[in-house]
């Protein structure tokens, strides 16, 4: 009995606190929505159709033809920086930063929510394989694609939910 309310307890401190499990996030009280999806694919496929799965997922469709609100993303940028150095002044450590602008516009009012989401990722850098590098680069880059579409589904979520909410009050 003790063991059920201290956990009781540590999950209402947790929800309370705004601790979410990845993935559990709903879309109540976000009407059928549908969106103008305006990826840049060329340099980003995986980031593209990872994001407009998870986004089909919530419940929201991808219609390109006449729907009022339209989300439009930047092509993820990326830096890539030494982290470490070894001892012979080379780099030992780098870290890869991808990062998107995205904005949702509510084109029968003119009204824009919009920020910016980055990910980063660290691996050891070897500078006698170049080709092991150059494979472990594209991996996280492709890893960290994933994540930025995963994290930015709640938000445009959140952000049609603000639009939705607004429109339906006036």
């Amino acid at each position: 009995m003790k063991r059920f309310i201290t956990i009781l307890t540590l999950g209402a401190a947790l929800g309370g606190c705004g601790f979410h499990l990845r993935g559990s996030q709903t879309t109540e009280n976000l009407p059928d929505v549908a969106i103008r999806l305006d990826c840049p694919a060329a340099q980003s496929q995986d980031f593209c159709t990872v994001l407009s799965q998870r986004l089909q997922a919530t419940g929201i469709r991808i219609d390109d033809s006449a729907s009022p609100y339209s989300v439009t993303l930047a092509a993820p940028a990326e830096t890539v920086r030494a982290v470490s150095i070894s001892q012979s002044a080379d780099a030992a450590e780098n870290e890869i930063t991808r990062s998107v602008s995205w904005a949702v516009l509510d084109s029968a009012d003119g009204r824009r929510l919009e920020g910016r989401l980055a990910r980063r990722e660290s691996y050891r850098y070897d500078k006698s394989s170049g080709l092991g590098n150059d494979s472990e680069q594209a991996r996280i880059r492709r890893s960290l694609d994933k994540q930025l579409a995963e994290s930015l589904v709640p938000r445009i979520v959140s952000a049609l939910r603000q639009l939705t909410t607004a429109n339906h009050a006036d």
